[in-house]
């Protein structure tokens, strides 16, 4: 795959060289010959669309009213010429940018745009190259039929029927039936099923678990202390070999692992057969040998035997390891088929 990356980035800044970000653009196109940013000012767009210019990713500046060109400031936000972008950019990924953006887990972007970043995001130029690389596989990726999705994932044989069940009905209904025993629907592709698919992998998919599981729901699923899982099992070439996420967007992730895969590995040991106990974590600490002061801690009690994950209200992202019975599900969230419903920790009386 040509790894040249074409990105426009539409910002009012474009005519002061002063600006951090100005700054920062030009050091990422000087310093990686990969990357290639052109920055415009919005007065600018129509001299850009008759240009007629392929680009890999389009960024917007959020706050686009604050800088004139020529004397004349453009009057609107960034949001407000997404539409256009999109009419101009079809297929292409389109990004929102802010100094002070909030990061938002679980945020999920408008029909028009795909996601949200920082001037942190746009100083990483690996991550760039690495999050640009992996919409230009999706785009390049002709998807007749679930394979093809399955190679851009490369998701194992175990977790196909799930990965083909969670996607949402606008995906599902646009891909051939021919290669799935499990879906009937056989509908003409859309030829922005690569913005629907990448939406669907950075926001659902690689983001809550269920199919998938970070360190900390893969260290639960096993019983094992957070730490000592990190320290070992995630480093295992084995395990990873079986299990870690290796699909588009990786990079763009903590490591994650495919949920079906770890339960395989666990019981495809020599001594699975004679340590398979009533659950999964009681299993893997027969079968993994996991010393008493390595099993997983709930944090609510401090009682050995963490079996779930749970979350402080109000502060999702603030998970721990927990008993069931030290936790509650979150009515506050809509549970997502075929992904965890989000727990929270029970309050203390």
């Amino acid at each position: 795959m040509n790894e040249n990356i074409n990105i426009l980035c539409v910002d009012d800044i474009a005519e002061d060289k002063s600006n951090s970000r100005f700054k920062l653009v030009n050091l990422i196109s000087r310093s990686n010959h990969d990357i290639d940013i052109n920055i415009r000012h919005p007065n600018d767009l129509e001299e850009v669309f008759n240009e007629a210019k392929v680009f890999d990713l389009v960024i917007i500046d959020y706050f686009l009213e604050k800088h004139a060109k020529n004397g004349t400031k453009f009057k609107h936000k960034g949001n407000a010429l997404i539409g256009l972008l999109r009419e101009q950019f079809t297929g292409t990924p389109i990004y929102l940018i802010s100094a002070d953006m909030p990061k938002c887990k679980g945020f999920i972007p408008s029909d028009n745009f795909e996601n949200y970043v920082t001037d942190e995001w746009l100083a990483d130029s690996e991550l760039i190259k690495s999050e640009v690389l992996s919409h230009r596989e999706i785009k390049e990726q002709t998807i007749n039929n679930y394979d093809d999705l399955h190679s851009l994932l490369q998701t194992p044989e175990g977790s196909k029927e799930f990965i083909e069940k969670a996607l949402p009905n606008q995906i599902r209904r646009k891909i051939s039936k021919s290669s799935s025993p499990y879906l009937s629907d056989n509908y003409d592709l859309n030829p922005k099923i690569n913005i629907l698919l990448s939406r669907w992998i950075t926001h659902e998919l690689l983001l809550y678990p269920g199919i998938l599981y970070n360190s900390l729901h893969t260290a639960t699923l096993l019983g094992i202390d957070h730490d000592h899982f990190n320290q070992t099992l995630a480093n295992d070439t084995d395990f990873n070999n079986a299990a870690i996420y290796k699909g588009v967007f990786k990079d763009s992730f903590e490591k994650l692992w495919w949920k079906d895969a770890i339960i395989e590995y666990l019981y495809s040991q020599p001594n699975a057969e004679d340590n398979m106990l009533g659950t999964i974590y009681e299993s893997a600490l027969k079968i993994l040998k996991i010393s008493d002061e390595n099993i997983a801690i709930c944090h609510k009690c401090l009682e050995k035997g963490a079996n779930t994950i749970a979350h402080i209200t109000d502060y999702p992202e603030k998970e721990y390891s927990v008993h069931y019975s030290c936790s509650v599900q979150d009515t506050s969230s809509l549970p997502i088929p075929y992904f965890d419903p989000q727990r929270v920790l029970l309050e203390d009386k």
